[in-house]
């Protein structure tokens, strides 16, 4: 994985593998949603659906829905992502759960509001082997915009 450069995710990240155990996963339930406070704003959890494999989210949160001018609980992650990115994107959330290990990216794109994007994705395993959730910390370098979405994350463009 690369390093992470957002301090927040960073720390995030060190949670998580705080969490993780003799090479086991962490699961859901390892964690209350009070020890995710630092965070509250910019976490989604998304359940891992297989055959085919999809990710619908649980918990869809505001930073996210900010960016993409909608919520998505209960959706599917590429009802919410243009073409221009959901191929990368959707490879990033297939990684975790493959390889079982967190995967961190950094995006540029300054024709977008956003400009700079940091996000990790955290597999998440009941039984700590089966990835059968991921969480995703997500945090932008410019303020989301007020109305509408951009294009990593809205349908609309």
């Amino acid at each position: 994985m690369n390093s992470i450069q957002h301090e927040e995710l960073a720390a995030l990240h060190r949670f998580w593998q705080g969490l993780s155990k003799d090479g086991r996963l962490p699961a859901r339930h390892d964690f209350l949603a009070e020890d995710l406070a630092d965070w509250i704003g910019h976490i989604s959890l998304l359940e891992v659906e297989r055959d085919p494999l999809r990710f619908r989210f649980v918990l869809h949160g505001g930073h996210f829905t900010l960016l993409s001018g909608l919520s998505l609980v209960g959706r599917y992650l590429e009802e919410g992502l243009t073409p221009r990115y959901r191929d990368e994107v959707l490879a990033c959330y297939r990684e975790a759960v493959e390889t079982r290990q967190a995967v961190y990216r950094h995006y540029s794109d300054h024709s977008l509001p956003w400009r700079e994007l940091d996000r990790v994705i955290l597999p998440l395993a009941d039984d700590g082997v089966t990835v059968d959730r991921v969480m995703v910390g997500l945090y932008t370098l410019a303020d989301p915009p007020s109305q509408g979405g951009s294009r990593l994350l809205s349908r609309r463009n």
